[in-house]
């Protein structure tokens, strides 16, 4: 694995990809390998390491405990 010092771009995301009455997951790709965080304006945040699949890097981050109907 290399280590690069070059900030992580988004190539495609964010995107809602579920939702309910307190919880959203978001997907992102991103152009390599990193941790992608997710802040709300009501001050939630999830973060996730990317996995990737022939070279392209996806995260699915979780954010719960949502304020009802701010989703």
């Amino acid at each position: 694995m290399s280590v690069s010092n070059e900030i992580p771009t988004l190539v495609l995301g964010p995107i809602l990809r579920y939702v309910d009455n307190t919880r959203a997951t978001i997907w992102v790709e991103t152009d390599r390998e990193c941790t992608v965080e997710v802040r709300t304006s009501t001050g939630q945040s999830g973060a996730e390491n990317t996995w990737s699949v022939h070279e392209h890097h996806f995260a699915i981050v979780q954010l719960v405990d949502l304020p009802s109907g701010t989703v």
